[in-house]
């Protein structure tokens, strides 16, 4: 599948893969910084049934590394730094597993190599299949809608960033919501794997975040025996949003 990408600089890659629900433009500020202030080129992809990415039925780690290796032979890409929030992570952790030899180093952002629970995300699909776009003129309106359901304000405009005009005053998904709910499980999951990826890798951990926890650390040594962690405080899940000068001198600092 050929990914919709934004790319930033010139010298050695870098890749961002986005978390689930997000997009490229997350990540454009922060990829702009370490590009420009470190003489490299950063690259990042909307996955797939993400932001301007295709929409396709398949949702699961097989397809999003094919993705990510096809992105490499698009762009004559033989080795890249990797950077990978939530699902990011996940498909960049599988990948790296995969093709070791495509990888200089490898940075995992507060996901780890083990399985979540479905039941978290079992009333969002509840509200998102709710929304009747029909019912809605503007965004603000959809914003609103959010609110009255989820009054985290900060995760409301995360999901904002989702909803696009599908021609004059019809307003709906940029994201595949069925792809994503039919292949949920298999996004919050990981499969178990015979190989290990030996070269230096970083996980950025969220305090107030449970993504990574310490019962996660065996899991994480398993897989990947060459990786450090970096602890941000004060910072949820969403810690690229919420503290982005941090993750660029962590970023950087690792990389360079």
């Amino acid at each position: 599948m050929k990914l919709f990408y934004r790319e930033f600089g010139n010298g050695k890659p870098i890749i961002i893969l986005h978390g689930l629900f997000g997009s490229s433009d997350n990540w454009m500020t922060i990829g702009k910084s370490i590009a420009y202030n470190n003489n490299c080129k950063v690259i990042i992809p909307d996955q797939r049934n993400h932001g301007k990415s295709p929409h396709h039925p398949a949702m699961d780690y097989f397809a999003l590394t094919k993705d990510l290796h096809e992105l490499y032979q698009s762009l004559n890409i033989e080795e890249a730094s990797i950077i990978g929030h939530s699902m990011g992570g996940k498909v960049a952790m599988y990948f790296a597993l995969e093709n070791s030899n495509m990888i200089e180093k490898l940075i995992v952002v507060d996901i780890s190599p083990v399985n979540y629970n479905t039941y978290d995300y079992a009333n969002f699909f509840e509200i998102i299949d709710k929304i009747d776009f029909s019912k809605f003129k503007t965004r603000k309106d959809v914003e609103q809608h959010l609110m009255s359901f989820c009054p985290d304000e900060r995760f409301v405009k995360f999901m904002l960033k989702n909803v696009h005009n599908l021609s004059r005053g019809s307003l709906g998904w940029k994201i595949n919501v069925a792809a994503i709910k039919n292949h949920l499980e298999d996004i919050l999951k990981f499969k178990a794997v015979a190989r290990s990826f030996q070269k230096q890798t970083l996980f950025i951990k969220a305090t107030d975040s449970d993504y990574i926890t310490s019962e996660h650390n065996e899991a994480i040594k398993r897989y990947f025996p060459s990786s450090e962690m970096v602890v941000l405080e004060n910072t949820t899940h969403w810690l690229h949003a919420e503290k982005p000068t941090e993750i660029i001198n962590t970023i950087s600092k690792f990389l360079f």
